[in-house]
C-alpha cells in the first residue's frame, strides 16, 4: 500500500496525475471507513507499507530498473497479487517526490 505522489514525468503531468493517466486500471475499494485504489499497473518503492513476510519471500532483482522488473515479475508469477494507493480517488498526492537526487543505485 503506497502513498500517492504528485505527477512526476511528462506523461503523468499531461494526464493530471498517476491515476488519471490510466483511470480504468484502478479499482475504488473501501472497508466502509477507509478508502484505497487497487491496481496491478506497477510495484513502487515510493513510501509504502509491505509485509515483512512478503519481503522475505520475494527476491529483489539486481541491476538497473529493478523496481520495474520486480513488478513485472511479481504480477506475472502471482495473478491475484495487487498493489494500492491509500486514499479515495481524487484525494490528490499524499507525499511529495522531491527528485533532487537518486539515493539508491540499483532500482
Amino acid at each position: 500500500m503506497a502513498l500517492l505522489r504528485q505527477p512526476w514525468n511528462r506523461a503523468e503531468q499531461a494526464a493530471g496525475g498517476i491515476v488519471e493517466q490510466h483511470p480504468d486500471d484502478y479499482l475504488d475499494r473501501t472497508d466502509g471507513t477507509h478508502h484505497w485504489l487497487q491496481h496491478r499497473r506497477f510495484y513502487t518503492t515510493n513510501p509504502h507499507l509491505t509485509r515483512l513476510r512478503f519481503i522475505k519471500t520475494h527476491e529483489w532483482p539486481e541491476g538497473s530498473e529493478s523496481e520495474g522488473r520486480f513488478g513485472v515479475g511479481l504480477f506475472a508469477a502471482e495473478p491475484m497479487t495487487t498493489c494500492g494507493f491509500w486514499g479515495p480517488r481524487g484525494s490528490g498526492p499524499w507525499v511529495r517526490h522531491i527528485g533532487a537526487e537518486r539515493a539508491g543505485t540499483v532500482y
